[in-house]
């Protein structure tokens, strides 16, 4: 079974490639009450989709569009729902030089965004 935090450190890892701004909109549900991307659960799912799930789930943290988040609940929300799809071993470097992990992680608020020309590896049959 593929494993969806693999799947989305990939998609992250593609995404420093890939210029942000629309997206996919096929959901489910989590356990959170909150509509996830399916690609994360599709054992089939493209790179490209991967790539756009990612966004979108990052389209679903801090505040409504066009707005900041406001307070540290709304951040703690983000937090909360992306955690799940992090690989333990994730790691991040923004260009500010700030390292962040699994443990760390503070998403950003991605409203818009589109996911073009995804150059896909497979090292594993179960890793995209």
């Amino acid at each position: 079974m593929r494993n969806p935090r693999l799947m989305v450190i990939v998609g992250l890892a593609s995404a420093a490639l890939l210029a942000a701004c629309g997206g996919q909109s096929a959901t489910i549900e989590s356990p959170a009450s909150e509509a996830v991307p399916a690609a994360f659960s599709d054992r089939e799912a493209s790179g490209e989709d991967l790539a756009n799930a990612w966004f979108e789930l990052l389209s679903m943290t801090g505040a409504p569009s066009g707005e900041f988040a406001s307070d540290s609940a709304q951040v703690q929300a983000g937090i909360d729902l992306v955690r799940p799809y992090l690989d333990p071993a994730f790691t991040l470097v923004r260009s500010s030089g700030e390292r962040y992990f699994a443990s760390n992680y503070v998403p950003l608020d991605v409203d818009d965004y589109e996911v073009s020309d995804v150059v896909v590896t497979q090292p594993r049959d179960d890793i995209r």
